[in-house]
This record gives C-alpha cells, sequence and structure tokens, in this order.
C-alpha cells in the first residue's frame, strides 16, 4: 500500500524538476562563455581558479539533471495512475466506487488527535506510515470525504492504493490502540512476510490505513467490508502478479525486438533500422533504470519501517 497527496501537484512538481535542472546547466554554462570570454584575447586571461568557481555550479546541475531523468519518471508515473484513479472516484454514481461518504471537520481533528496518540504512545506501533500521513490532512470546513473503490481509498484530496500486501478489510478492533477501535473506525490491514536468521519466518499485521466511520455511515462501511472478501483480495493480487508479468513480458520483448533491429542492420546493411534499434534499445534502458530506481526508492523508503516491524516480532 502506498499514498500520494495531490496527485496533480506531485505530478507538476516532479514534471518541474528536470526542466529546472535542465534550465540551470545551460544558463550556467551560456554564463560561464560569457564571463570567461576575454575582451582581449592575446592580453587577458582568467585563472584556472576562475573557471573551476564559474563552470563547477554548470557541471554539478547538469549532473542533477540527468539523474532526474532517471528519478522524475517513477513519480510521474505514480502520479498518473493516482490522478485516473481519483477521477474514476470522484464520478457522480459511478461503478468504481463502491461507498462513500463525509467526516465533519471536528469529527477528524479528533480522529487525528487519537492518530498522534497512538504514534506518540509507541513508535513501534502497528500503524503505518501511510496511515499516519492522515495526521496531517487538513480538513475543509464541509469536512473530509471518504470514497473507497476496489483497488484504492480517496481521503479528501489523498490517495491511497490498496494495491501490494492487502489483507484485511474490517472494523477496527486492536488491542494496543483501543481509542482507534469500534464501529467509528474502518481498518485496512496489510501483512508483510520476512524471513531473518535469528526470528526464523515471520508475518506481521499492520494497519496500512484506517479511516473514521459516522454513525449514519455504518451501513457504507459494511458495504466495503462486505466487498472485500478473501476471494476479491485474493484477485486483487492475482491482477497484481498478472501486471507485473504483462511488463515483465512487454520489457523483453522490447529488448529482442532491439537487438534483433541492430543484428539486422550489421548483417544487411539497413542503417536505417539499426538507428530505430538504437532508439528502442535506449527505451529498454530507460526503462530498465525506471524500475531500478523503483527498487531502491522503495528499499530506502521501507527501511524504517522494517527495523520498527522487525522489533514488534521480537517482542511477540
Amino acid at each position: 500500500m502506498w499514498s500520494m497527496r495531490s496527485p496533480v501537484r506531485t505530478g507538476l512538481i516532479w514534471a518541474s524538476v528536470p526542466l529546472i535542472g535542465l534550465m540551470l546547466a545551460v544558463g550556467l554554462a551560456m554564463l560561464a562563455d560569457w564571463l570567461l570570454r576575454p575582451s582581449y584575447p592575446d592580453t587577458t586571461q582568467f585563472s584556472s581558479t576562475t573557471e573551476t568557481l564559474i563552470a563547477l555550479p554548470g557541471a554539478l546541475a547538469g549532473a542533477l539533471f540527468f539523474l532526474s531523468l532517471f528519478v522524475a519518471p517513477s513519480y510521474l508515473a505514480s502520479a498518473w495512475h493516482a490522478w485516473r484513479q481519483m477521477k474514476r472516484l470522484q464520478e457522480p454514481g459511478g461503478a468504481n466506487c463502491i461507498a462513500e461518504w463525509t467526516v465533519d471537520a471536528s469529527a477528524w481533528r479528533r480522529f487525528q488527535a487519537e492518530l498522534r496518540k497512538g504514534r506518540d504512545k509507541d513508535s513501534d506501533s502497528a500503524l503505518s506510515k501511510t496511515a499516519l500521513s492522515l495526521c496531517d490532512l487538513a480538513a475543509s470546513s464541509t469536512g473530509i470525504d471518504i470514497r473507497v473503490g476496489p483497488e484504492s481509498v480517496l481521503v479528501g484530496e489523498h490517495y491511497v492504493s490498496l494495491r501490494g500486501g492487502l489483507s484485511e478489510v474490517t472494523q477496527a478492533d486492536f488491542e494496543s490502540i483501543p481509542s482507534l477501535s469500534g464501529p467509528d473506525y474502518l481498518a485496512f490491514l496489510s501483512v508483510i512476510e520476512g524471513h531473518s536468521r535469528s526470528l526464523g519466518s515471520y508475518a506481521i499485521e499492520e494497519i496500512g490505513l484506517i479511516v473514521p466511520v459516522p454513525p449514519t455511515a455504518r451501513a457504507a462501511m459494511q458495504q466495503v467490508v462486505d466487498h472485500f472478501t478473501p476471494e476479491a483480495i485474493a484477485a486483487l493480487h492475482a491482477r497484481d502478479r498478472r501486471r507485473a508479468r504483462a511488463g515483465c513480458l512487454l520489457n523483453l520483448t522490447l529488448l529482442a525486438v532491439s537487438l534483433a533491429m541492430i543484428a539486422a542492420s550489421a548483417l544487411f546493411d539497413a542503417y536505417q533500422i539499426g538507428w530505430y534499434g538504437l532508439i528502442l534499445f535506449a527505451v529498454w534502458l530507460a526503462w530498465l533504470a525506471y524500475y531500478l530506481v523503483q527498487a531502491l526508492i522503495a528499499m530506502i523508503a521501507g527501511f524504517g519501517p522494517m527495523i520498527a516491524m522487525l522489533r514488534r516480532a521480537s517482542r511477540s
């Protein structure tokens, strides 16, 4: 499960990062050329120290620009997916929305206070980072609209994807957090399995997301619980696996086609085909870099929660 606040704004920010890096690199390079151009080439020369001080920022901006080309696409793809899902959930009477309700501003602030208490009481609590991200989500005067779909939840403008790890959707009932238990809360649970030398195989359940439910919306909450049966959750995981296999197959097909085109250009002197093959090969490299950066980001982002979960597992 992962979340994103204001996907449109996030997408625009990440789309601007490469553009800003490119503008800085080009601007500093042009500035360096202008400043280092001597008025009298035969008599005036700038020192190497001056050249370094002017050219180094341009080199750093260029390096950051090329680095952003590998990092930004991952966030842009996530923002695009989140925006499309948000639009589907916001369609009035759409089939993609299982249930929806509104939490008034005062009830939302009380819910946030309970979330903060659960976070401050135990730093290794079962509340996930996605669940705790609601602590900073401000409510408007009309409250917070909550919409639940087959693969995602929309809390105001905060998008939460249910793909990856969802194990159960149920009325909240937690001994460790009694203030967030009862019919007024709906919980989306996830299970993370792993293995370590000291603990052996383990499975840790955490609260991926928890949202308040007003008394008038308990029927809507029951619709959500009835929808996410074990069979429906298994089908959701099966769709994720099919998408992963399709992406892997498409990636390998792209590599095979590009290499075949390059080989054909070398054997039959078809240079135009070879250039197209090089372009496809470059696209394959960019795609591969996108997956590697995604894995790196997931590893860095999950390092802290992994330590917390290992602590909980060692105490249980």
